[in-house]
């Protein structure tokens, strides 16, 4: 749940391509990738 409080913000103040944030959740858990894709999508 931690995780998902840090991504959240992180979103919110960085106006990145969701594509980029996918790629750098996805590298650290694949997991945390499919829940941010739900979230983006």
């Amino acid at each position: 749940m931690v995780e998902d409080a840090m991504i959240i913000p992180v979103m919110a103040e960085e106006p990145f391509p969701p594509t980029v944030l996918m790629i750098d959740v996805g590298a650290v858990d694949p997991m945390l990738a499919l829940a941010l894709a739900l979230l983006v999508d």
